[in-house]
């Protein structure tokens, strides 16, 4: 999960500095352009980068199976074990 959400995030932050760099130079300032910055970076992380955002999906199910099949074995271990 690591790699492909530090891709995402990565893409986001360029994201939004493209946006706000973008606002900056059409003549916008201060909280105006960071607050639009960040609809505008939103809106296209939603439309461009939704392969990366189901790499994380995918990676966060993997982990949650994986830790819920470990859970299970933990748990099953514990019930073979004598009782003192």
């Amino acid at each position: 999960m690591g790699r492909a959400f530090a891709v995402y995030t990565a893409l986001r932050f360029v994201a939004f500095a493209g946006a706000y760099g973008l606002l900056i130079v059409l003549g916008v300032r201060s909280v105006p352009a960071i607050v639009g910055a960040l609809l505008l970076s939103a809106l296209v992380s939603l439309l461009l980068l939704r392969h990366q955002r189901q790499a994380v999906a995918d990676a966060l199910e993997e982990r949650q199976l994986h830790r819920a099949s470990e859970r299970e074995r933990l748990r099953g271990m514990l019930d073979d074990t004598p009782d003192r």
